[in-house]
């Protein structure tokens, strides 16, 4: 069994990480899965927000995640089924919901590890079944990880266990038979080399999460740039066709307005000059008239 529990965060409540190792080794225990390998990070509020909003594409914190093993495919059956994944927990939002719920830091911390556990063996919390299921697995796995001994320091193996859970025949053939084909005591390894193993099968796995989901993101925003660029092209064609009717009809209307009122004034001026014409006419031909009669009327006395 190997679980690395490591601890990123400077400001957080302080919790032993020998502590959480205890309690996994018994939970996995119980879940059958006592040689499984198994990666628990402690961290701050900052640094799970960002996992969150990467990987689940809500941009705040949450008090635990967990990240499945992705195995490649070369990786064997065994190792699909014994490298569980990664737990990630929140001391800071852990905290404060020991505070609201009027608990101590690490029975919060020993339920949201329970939690993501089961998280990782396949259990989930969509519908009001799955939900109520969920919770009573993780109140059995609270109840076996119990609180630390005094020798916590001492390895698992040294110690005696009871539990009220007792493993099927099934489950101890199956581990025999999986032991036979990895034997973890053929070739003892150092605790260095067990924990750079599972810190490269992390890193790889993460890795390949970034990447998957970095994929898909890129592709989405390129569509979305393409949408609104063309969206916008659109609407400015739009816009620009609408001002130039707009202008052009504004520009008919202004010319017209200009015709009909040069055309009026052209009128009322030409019938101006006519009136003042036929009025000079007249008194010219009256005052002529008036002047020959007068000289006539002097030849003739």
């Amino acid at each position: 069994m190997t679980t690395i529990v490591r601890r990123e965060a400077k400001n957080s409540p302080k919790l032993s990480t020998k502590l959480v190792v205890y309690w996994a080794e018994r939970m996995l225990a119980v879940l059958h899965r006592a040689e499984a390998e198994l990666s628990v990070l402690l961290t701050d509020d900052r640094t799970i927000a960002n996992l969150n909003r990467d990987y689940r594409q809500k941009d705040r914190p949450t008090d635990v995640l967990s990240f499945h093993f992705e195995s490649s495919g070369a990786a064997t059956s065994v190792e699909a089924e014994w490298l569980l994944g990664d737990i990630v927990i929140s001391l800071d939002t852990a905290a404060r919901q020991a505070q609201s719920r009027k608990r101590p830091l690490e029975e919060e911390v020993r339920w949201l590890l329970a939690h993501g556990l089961l998280h990782l063996v396949g259990y989930d919390h969509a519908t009001p079944e799955e939900k109520r299921a969920m919770v009573s697995w993780t109140r059995k796995l609270v109840r076996a990880a119990g609180n630390a001994p005094p020798n916590l320091l001492v390895p698992l193996s040294t110690r005696a266990m009871k539990t009220s859970v007792t493993t099927p025949r099934s489950v101890k053939k199956r581990t025999a038979k999986n032991t036979a084909v990895a034997p973890r005591d053929a070739k003892p390894r150092s605790a260095k080399k067990r924990v750079a193993k599972t810190a490269a099968t992390t890193q790889r796995s993460a890795k390949k999460r970034v990447a998957k989901t970095a994929a898909p993101t890129q592709r989405s925003a390129k569509k979305r740039a393409a949408k609104t660029a063309a969206t916008t092209q659109r609407s400015a064609k739009k816009r620009a066709a609408k001002t130039a009717a707009t202008t052009q009809r504004s520009a008919k209307k202004r010319a017209a307005k200009t015709a009909a009122t040069t055309q009026r004034s052209a009128k009322k001026r030409v019938a101006k000059t006519a009136a003042t014409t036929q009025r000079s006419a007249k008194k010219r031909v009256a005052k002529t008239a008036a002047t020959t009669q007068r000289s006539a009327k002097k030849r003739v006395h």
